[in-house]
C-alpha cells in the first residue's frame, strides 16, 4: 500500500506551520485543505521520558486538529507488524525541518515511530532530474566511507562498518568497500590485514580532493563519520586529516560544504543512499537534519542524518543496527529481482535503529531517553528503484545516453531522440527493458495526491 503522506507547509501568514493530508488510502472530505498547527515555541526538550512524551503528544494534538489527519494517525497506530504501513512527512518549508515529527505520540503514551505497525520517514517535496528513475549497478555493490571525526576514536565505527559488510557477504550479497581514514597508525594496520574487496586510503587533504573522489567512484552507499555544523548559513561536514590527528587538533581541516557534496553526487549518479553519522564535536552544530534534506533532494534518493549531533558510542550503535538491517533488505531484494527492476524500501532499517535506542535508554541515564528520535530518514517521492546491468561498459553506455536525452530541450523532435536511443542498439545491443525512454527516464514518477 502507498504510504500515508502528511504535507507540512507554511501557514497563510508565513510565520507558522500548517498541515494537510497529501495522500491516504481513501479520499477524505477536506483532506487536502491545510489546517494551522498551533505548536508552542519553544517546544519541550527531547531528552527525558517525560519531556519526550510531552513533545510527542503536542505534535499529535496539533496534527489531530485536522480531522482527516487525526483519523489516519489513529488508524496507523492500530496496525500490527504484518500490516505495517509507512507514514511520511512531506517537508515543504525549511521551518518544518526543525520539528521532530518522529516523536509523534498518542495520548495513550504510544510513540508511533517505535510501534510495530508504523514507519515514520520524511519526504522531500522537490527533486532534481538526477534523483529520478532507476539506478543501474553492476555487482559487487560498493560502500564508500570517510571515517574521521576529530577527537573521536575511529576504530569502533570502522570495526562495525566492516563487520556488517562481512556479514552481508556471508549471506551472499557481493559488496566491497573503499574506506578513507585520518589516522596513520590505523590506516597502516588496516592495509596490512585487509581482506579482499576492502581498500583503505588516507582522508583527502582538501574538500576539492574529496569531491573529486566522490565524483569518479562508483558506489551505492556513502557513509560519512565526521563532525557537522552550520556557520553563517552554510552547512559543512568536517573531517580530520592524518596531520590533524597526529597533531591532536580539536577540529578537522577538511570542511566539505554540503551543497558541494550534493553537486558531486549529482555528477556521480550511482549512489542509492548517503548516511551522515555526525558526532558531537568541539563546535556546536545546528540544523543537521537540513543536510540530509538537501542530499535527498538532489544527491542521493535516500539520506539519513541526525536531528542533533550523536554521541560517538551511539554513532557506532547506529552503524551496527542500521547497516545490518539495510544490507539484509538489499540482499533479499536483489536476490529476488531476477535481473528486473527492483524497488527497495529500506525504511524498516530506521525503525530497527529507533527501537534499539528506545530499549537501550529506557531506564538510564534519564536525559538520554530521547536519543531514539535522533536519526532522521529522508527520501524522495520516487521509491528507490535499481537494476543490474551486465557489465561496466553497458552501464556507461546506458548512463551516457540517458543523460544526453535528459539534457535535450523539451522541443527536441522525437526522431532526434530516437536516433540517440539507437546508440544502444549497436553491438552488443542493450536489452530493450534496460533502456531509458525518449526523455532519458526510467521507472516511476510520483504525481502526489490520493490514489
Amino acid at each position: 500500500m502507498a504510504p500515508v503522506v502528511i504535507a507540512i507547509q507554511r501557514d497563510s501568514n508565513g510565520a507558522g506551520l500548517a498541515a494537510r493530508l497529501y495522500r491516504a488510502p481513501v479520499n477524505y472530505l477536506g483532506g487536502m485543505d491545510p489546517s494551522l498547527l498551533n505548536l508552542p515555541n519553544p517546544m519541550p526538550a527531547c531528552d527525558t521520558d517525560a519531556n519526550m512524551l510531552a513533545y510527542g503528544k503536542t505534535v499529535f494534538g496539533a496534527l489531530s486538529n485536522h480531522q482527516a489527519i487525526g483519523a489516519e494517525i489513529q488508524r496507523l497506530a492500530m496496525m500490527n507488524v504484518a500490516d505495517a504501513e509507512a507514514l511520511q512527512f512531506r517537508i515543504e518549508t525549511p521551518l518544518a525541518e526543525r520539528v521532530r515529527w518522529e516523536a509523534l505520540c498518542r495520548p495513550e503514551s504510544q510513540f508511533l515511530a517505535v510501534a510495530p505497525g508504523c514507519r515514520i520517514t520524511r519526504l522531500v517535496s522537490h527533486i532534481s532530474e538526477g534523483c529520478i528513475g532507476v539506478r543501474t549497478y553492476i555487482l559487487p555493490l560498493k560502500v564508500m566511507a570517510f571515517v574521521s571525526a576529530a577527537g573521536i576514536d575511529p576504530r569502533p565505527e570502522l570495526d562495525e562498518l566492516i563487520a556488517q559488510i562481512v556479514a552481508a557477504r556471508a549471506k551472499n550479497l557481493p559488496v566491497e568497500a573503499q574506506i578513507y581514514l585520518g589516522d596513520q597508525e590505523l590506516l597502516t594496520e588496516m592495509r596490512a590485514k585487509a581482506e579482499p574487496g576492502f581498500r583503505f586510503a588516507p582522508i583527502p587533504l582538501s574538500a576539492d580532493a574529496m569531491k573529486a573522489e566522490i565524483k569518479v567512484q562508483e558506489f551505492q552507499f556513502l557513509h560519512l563519520f565526521c563532525h557537522g555544523g552550520t556557520a553563517l548559513g552554510v552547512s559543512t561536514l568536517e573531517f580530520a586529516t592524518i596531520t590533524d590527528t597526529a597533531s591532536g587538533a580539536d577540529t578537522g581541516s577538511v570542511r566539505l560544504v554540503v551543497d558541494e557534496l550534493v553537486a558531486a553526487l549529482e555528477v556521480q549518479k550511482s549512489s542509492w543512499m548517503t548516511v551522515l553519522n555526525s558526532c558531537s564535536g568541539a563546535r556546536p552544530a545546528q540544523h543537521l537534519n537540513s543536510m540530509a534534506f538537501k542530499i535527498a533532494e538532489r544527491g542521493s534518493p535516500i539520506a539519513i542524518g541526525m536531528n542533533d549531533p550523536i554521541d560517538a558510542i551511539d554513532a557506532t550503535q547506529f552503524t551496527r543496527t542500521f547497516y545490518r538491517e539495510v544490507l539484509d533488505i538489499v540482499g533479499k531484494a536483489l536476490s529476488g529481482s531476477g535481473g528486473e527492476v527492483a524497488e527497495i524500501d529500506v525504511s524498516p532499517a530506521i525503525v530497527a535503529v529507533r527501537q534499539h535506542f528506545y530499549q537501550m535508554y529506557q531506564n538510564q541515564p534519564p536525559g538520554a531517553f530521547g536519543r531514539w528520535s535522533l536519526p532522521v530518514f529522508y527520501e524522495n517521492p520516487v521509491p528507490l528503484q535499481v537494476r543490474s546491468l551486465l557489465d561496466a561498459e553497458m552501464k556507461a553506455r546506458v548512463d551516457t545516453v540517458a543523460e544526453a536525452l535528459r539534457n535535450l530541450p523539451a522541443s527536441t523532435p522525437n526522431d532526434v531522440r530516437d536516433q540517440i536511443l539507437a546508440i544502444l542498439e549497436r553491438p552488443p545491443a542493450v536489452p530493450v527493458e534496460l533502456r531509458p525512454d525518449r526523455f532519458g527516464r526510467f521507472g516511476k514518477v510520483d504525481n502526489g495526491g490520493n490514489p
